[in-house]
């Protein structure tokens, strides 16, 4: 979304039709509404899946606003695509374990077994 409004409504959108995000990556500088107030309304809204701020700003003051304001993680420009990629996974898996119901089935690969 080209700025934090246009996010909200994409996400608001998708969720209605039943097809919501299952994380946000949130840029923190954008246009007319940035990041951090953006991420407010969608966590009022009930959004609890992550949301990973991306910004430029490396202070730990920033990381901490970005906390604050309802992110789980934040990633720091420039983005380094193997580790973006490997703490998204990470969060999506902690937040699968954490609303899990039900174990997942595992696959007779993931058991080690052969299907040949």
């Amino acid at each position: 979304a080209e700025n934090g409004l246009a996010g909200i409504r994409r996400v608001r959108e998708a969720e209605e039709l039943g097809a919501g995000f299952d994380l946000i990556l949130m840029d923190m500088q954008m246009p007319s509404m940035d990041g951090e107030a953006a991420t407010g309304p969608l966590r009022q809204d009930g959004f609890d899946r992550p949301i990973v701020a991306l910004t430029a700003q490396t202070r730990a003051e920033a990381r901490e606003a970005c906390l604050r304001a309802g992110c789980d993680d934040v990633a720091s420009k420039p983005i380094d695509r193997r580790m973006l990629v490997v703490g998204v996974a990470q969060l999506l898996r902690s937040h699968r374990d954490k609303t899990r119901t039900e174990p997942d089935e595992i696959s007779p690969r993931a058991a080690g077994k052969s299907r040949d």
